[in-house]
């Protein structure tokens, strides 16, 4: 949470707000905000979605996450999840054929032994 407190400072900062400026875009009281920013009033999500539409900056910024970052890892994800998923039909496709190779021999075994019990 630090990391998110300190992002909304230095937002804030660059944009040459002040506690006064913030409080009023939240349309809440200064001394509020100034708890908020310090750390003594605890931060919600919705609050979090506000401040960052006030300072015109995305969520992730005030998080900390690095956006290309987080899309590289999503897509890292998918395609490692394809990769499994490719993997997976090529060990279906293998257990088939070797189960149809099973049968085949199953089959010829049977005549075999069909054939010998008609000899004996």
């Amino acid at each position: 949470m630090d990391l998110v407190l300190e992002n909304i400072v230095k937002y804030r900062k660059e944009k040459g707000f002040s506690h006064e400026v913030m409080a009023n875009l939240l349309e809440i009281a200064q001394p509020t905000y100034y708890k908020i920013e310090s750390g003594k009033t605890e931060l919600s999500i919705r609050r979090l979605y506000q401040i960052a539409i006030a300072l015109e900056i995305g969520v992730e910024r005030l998080l900390g996450i690095d956006a290309k970052q987080l899309v590289n890892q999503v897509s890292d994800s998918a395609i490692g999840i394809q990769n499994i998923e490719n993997q997976y039909n090529q060990t279906i496709e293998a257990y088939e054929h070797h189960i149809a190779s099973l049968k085949e021999e199953i089959n010829y075994l049977r005549t075999l032994l069909s054939g010998k019990s008609d000899t004996v």
